[in-house]
């Protein structure tokens, strides 16, 4: 492993120990390691950080504190990416090419699908008008089998013809509607609200009733600035991290 000499992923923190801790951290976070990757030798790594051995060694139980590494005595020391929440990235990306980009696989479980009336709500979202028709999919996603979303997507029916004779599972909607509809997203607006799981969701998603999750809404954008879905994705609270990085 070698030090990290990008600016924009050091966070600057108050002790030595903790920024050592945070530079790791954040490798981990962008998948810059393999889920139980061994890191070098407690003395090596002190060497690449230049820092003494009991500062390493004091990062390192940070970090395990925070189940991004584990320590194994006599053994060394590994990458616990499975251990940690998925880390959403404010940027525009479907879902499956955030999971891909993290090295797991995602995965999609279609739960129901119909051609419905937009709601108001939805309507205002997609900008149409209230009572026209759209296709509702409502997905459960995985991530290496394990589910960790309950999503809802609405879009235009007139937009889309025959789109539910060529939607499979677990194929990427979105990849579908760039190959076969030539629409192709570039922006996107959302919400995000913490909520409670009721008894239903908590059980597609294999938790307890009432624990917390993460409610997304997504406008999507297409090169034309025209709304061509709109997306509600409830994620447990327990998996999901969403990050934001801001600058001046």
């Amino acid at each position: 492993m070698t030090k990290s000499t990008n600016k924009s992923k050091k966070i600057h923190v108050g002790s030595i120990t903790d920024r050592i801790a945070a530079e790791i951290q954040q490798s981990i976070i962008e998948g810059e390691f393999q889920d139980n990757q061994q890191f070098p030798s407690l003395i090596e790594m002190a060497k690449q950080y230049d820092v003494s051995v009991a500062t390493m060694r004091e990062a390192l139980r940070k970090l395990e504190a925070l189940n991004y590494v584990q320590i194994k005595h006599g053994k060394g020391v590994f990458v616990r990416r499975s251990e940690t929440r998925l880390h959403w990235q404010a940027k525009f990306t479907s879902f499956s090419e955030t999971i891909r980009s993290r090295g797991k696989l995602p995965g999609a479980k279609l739960l129901h699908q119909d051609i419905i009336p937009a709601s108001q709500f939805v309507a205002s979202q997609l900008n149409i008008g209230k009572g026209t028709l759209v296709y509702f999919l409502k997905r459960l996603r995985y991530i290496d089998n394990e589910p960790i979303a309950i999503e809802e997507s609405f879009l235009p029916y007139e937009r889309f013809p025959s789109l539910f004779e060529l939607y499979k599972d677990p194929m990427s909607l979105y990849q579908l509607l760039q190959n076969e509809y030539e629409v192709r997203f570039i922006a996107g607006i959302q919400t995000l609200e913490a909520i409670n799981l009721n008894i239903e969701d908590s059980k597609l998603l294999e938790t307890q009733p009432g624990s917390p999750a993460l409610n997304v809404n997504t406008i999507a954008y297409d090169f034309y600035d025209v709304p061509a879905e709109f997306g509600s994705s409830l994620f447990r609270g327990d998996k999901y991290r969403y990050v934001v990085r801001l600058s001046r």
